[in-house]
């Protein structure tokens, strides 16, 4: 708390565009400071990982003690549901049987190495738990498979949690065998990993029925070693290859026209599409009507859109350094 006032203000002065924070909660002291940074600064949203190494992951008990102080102090809770645990002792698994199977040594084994379990096992956790305090509100981040939406959708019928989901880009379009084949171990370097054909249409299923509320970007590049100080960049990650995984997908700039693109193509009119990628995610951030709608008074963030028109994206467009 002591930081977050140099950290608004150097955001202030340097930042273009509109901004607000979006804070991660990594253990009880943290959660405990919940009231400050929303009654201080207007923070209302608070995200938290799941399973993953070291401190940055809840464990139920800390998600018990979150979703308490976010029902009583009125803000909105963003869950990220990834075991990274399980996921590690898959992957060794899957390295050994790559010493007497050729083909899971290559993409196809990086992709086996994360199966949809590794979301839903603790996606169940989550759930429940919600369910269990009453929460009033919960997003599921970045949902990926099948059976997410499924759990989803059970949670909100026949369980009436408020719960919904978002879900990205790359999810929602890329699919193996079909991306394996195309880009390689490149195709591999996203957490979770891309799905099948029959993932994908369940995402879109989730969008039609409202089980997926919001379509967001987490583009993934971690592009240097280090920072331009030349201090070490903890959270940085090479592109993969076949000898180890890594990290490196930018798609901020695609995430708009390629849903656009696909959702016509599906079914969704572009007023549809606009909801999930605009209106929605400034409802659930509490930005809503000042963001997120075309109104008087609304900011005016308007796309024009000429939709008979194709283009190739390259890389240099897409402003990384990423290799992809």
């Amino acid at each position: 708390s002591k930081l977050f006032p140099e950290v608004i203000e150097k955001s202030e002065r340097h930042s273009s565009n509109d901004f607000a924070f979006h804070l991660l909660m990594e253990n009880e002291d943290q959660i405990a400071e919940i009231p400050h940074y929303h009654r201080e600064y207007g923070i209302s949203s608070f995200k938290f990982w799941t399973g993953l190494e070291g401190p940055a992951a809840l464990i139920p008990a800390e998600m018990w003690a979150l979703f308490n102080m976010a029902r009583e102090e009125e803000v909105f809770v963003y869950a990220n549901a990834v075991n990274a645990a399980l996921w590690h002792r898959v992957s060794a698994h899957i390295e050994q049987q790559a010493k007497s199977d050729p083909r899971l040594a290559g993409p196809v084994g990086a992709k086996e190495s994360f199966p949809g379990i590794v979301e839903t096992i603790d996606l169940h956790q989550v759930l429940a738990l919600a369910r269990e305090l009453a929460l009033p509100e919960l997003m599921i981040a970045h949902v990926t498979y099948r059976d997410s939406v499924k759990l989803i959708r059970h949670y909100r019928n026949e369980l009436g949690l408020n719960v919904h989901g978002e879900t990205c880009a790359a999810w929602l379009t890329l699919t193996w065998p079909e991306i394996g084949e195309k880009m390689g171990h490149l195709a591999t370097c996203i957490i979770p990993q891309l799905g099948y054909a029959e993932d994908a249409d369940a995402l879109w299923d989730g969008v039609a029925s409202g089980d997926i509320t919001c379509i967001g970007t987490d583009g993934v590049i971690s592009p240097r070693e280090t920072f331009p100080d030349g201090k070490p960049n903890l959270i940085y990650r090479p592109p993969p290859t076949k000898d180890r995984p890594g990290l490196g997908f930018p798609s901020h700039n695609c995430m708009f026209p390629v849903v656009l693109d696909q959702g016509l193509k599906r079914g969704f009119t572009p007023v549809e599409i606009a909801e999930v990628c605009a209106a929605n995610p400034a409802r659930a951030m509490r930005l809503y009507p000042q963001k997120g709608t075309i109104a008087v008074g609304s900011d005016a963030d308007l796309v024009f859109v000429d939709t008979s028109q194709t283009h190739t994206v390259t890389l240099g467009e897409l402003h990384t350094a990423s290799p992809l």
